[in-house]
């Protein structure tokens, strides 16, 4: 499965890192209050670093996990004293920790085309986290998912991203087309289509 390889990397990490930048200090103050003399932190779905910098700026020895080769090499370039695993956070095992962090959809993303086993990620979880941790996680709501179910586009700097989005039962699909400007060749867009499934 290929997900966010370097054209929509580059424009998740610039266009879309706002959510994640917001929960920031609530997601900090959460780790902090965890009773615990253990500094290891996961952060899983980590994109492009977002919230393995301010982590990792608070001293914790923040491990980032991605399925995207693309986002850990821009998550390794803003928060560098961090560490970063490729692969899928179902395929894991964990060592002992204060938190896990899995924001942003994580745990929605279909692996494969199937259903995300919720279940064996949330056994490992329990497995890990020592007496006081915590798992800060999100889902997307159903509700949401059928308000995201529209054909859109955004646009920035050197890019552009046509969404078209669809939901079925409970899965929600985006089908992305993304074109960026080619750094060394002006007036050149590189394009990739990319289809994710959520539920």
């Amino acid at each position: 499965m290929s997900m966010y390889d370097t054209q929509l990397a580059a424009i998740h990490d610039t266009a879309f890192r706002g959510p994640i930048e917001a929960l920031a200090p609530w997601v900090l103050d959460l780790v902090e209050a965890v009773d615990s003399e253990e500094t290891l932190v996961y952060d899983l779905g980590c994109g492009g670093g977002t919230l393995t910098l301010p982590l990792s700026d608070e001293e914790y020895d923040v491990i980032g996990v991605d399925i995207s080769a693309a986002m850990l090499e821009l998550a390794g370039n803003a928060a560098p004293e961090a560490s970063f695993i490729l692969g899928s956070i179902y395929e894991l095992t964990f060592a002992p920790c204060r938190a896990m962090v899995a924001l942003g959809e994580t745990l929605t993303y279909r692996v494969d085309g199937e259903t995300p086993p919720r279940n064996r990620f949330f056994a490992a979880a329990y497995q890990a986290l020592l007496p006081g941790g915590i798992l800060v996680f999100d889902l997307i709501d159903q509700s949401v998912a059928e308000n995201q179910a529209k054909h859109t586009f955004a646009s920035g700097e050197g890019w552009v991203l046509c969404l078209d989005a669809t939901i079925e039962g409970s899965v929600l699909t985006r089908s992305m087309i993304a074109f960026c400007e080619d750094e060394d060749a002006d007036g050149v867009y590189h394009r990739a289509d990319e289809v994710h499934r959520v539920d």
